[in-house]
């Protein structure tokens, strides 16, 4: 990228694809965890989502326990933005073997960036206003609760401190690393 016209588009360009991708990896995770359907921030993601999801689904049914439409576009968006950034600063199409693996890091990757994100709003919530309960608390704590409970069995409550959020948080930056670094620089390495 040489101009700074291309820079920017690029920053567009990949903007968009990335608030695209987080409502639709939140609607495929909340498929998955059974989040609340009626809770308000629930409601709003899948608002937000339904225009592109339900045509889809005539083609895709819905399974109970994943949400196949909502896969496949978390993985076209993000195979997309590979080949964008695979032209746009390597001058060459990515591999179609790229394309299918890095996608899949980069899903395990921002699904695990999910829970560590919402584990730290979770406890910064709980210091700054521990008796305020809002529907994104309810959202936060439904979405962490899979991670937090094996860490809570893990590692019992320290004099009256909960710990289980370090250990959490420990165990999923372990994982993006040991799990969808791997992926990721293998799908990475078959791009050109």
């Amino acid at each position: 990228m040489n101009t700074y016209f291309e820079q920017a588009l690029f920053f567009l360009m990949k903007t968009v694809i990335d608030v695209c991708f987080f409502f639709f990896l939140l609607r495929f995770m909340f498929h998955i965890l059974r989040i609340d359907f009626y809770n308000p921030f629930s409601q709003f993601i899948f608002k937000v989502t339904n225009p592109i999801l339900i045509p889809l689904r005539r083609v895709i049914p819905p399974h109970p326990k994943v949400d196949f439409g909502a896969f496949l576009i978390l993985i076209f968006l993000k195979a997309f933005e590979f080949t964008i950034t695979c032209l746009l600063k390597l001058h060459a199409a990515p591999s179609m073997l790229s394309l299918l693996i890095w996608p899949i890091g980069e899903l395990i990757s921002q699904m695990i960036n999910v829970f560590f994100f919402a584990i730290l709003l979770l406890v910064l919530q709980s210091w700054l206003n521990p008796k305020n309960f809002n529907p994104l608390t309810t959202v936060l704590i439904q979405l962490t609760e899979p991670v937090l409970a094996p860490a809570k069995k893990l590692v019992p409550t320290i004099a009256g401190i909960d710990v289980s959020p370090m250990i959490a948080i420990v165990i999923l930056k372990l994982l993006d690393i040991l799990l969808a670094g791997p992926i990721i620089q293998f799908g990475a390495s078959w791009s050109y």
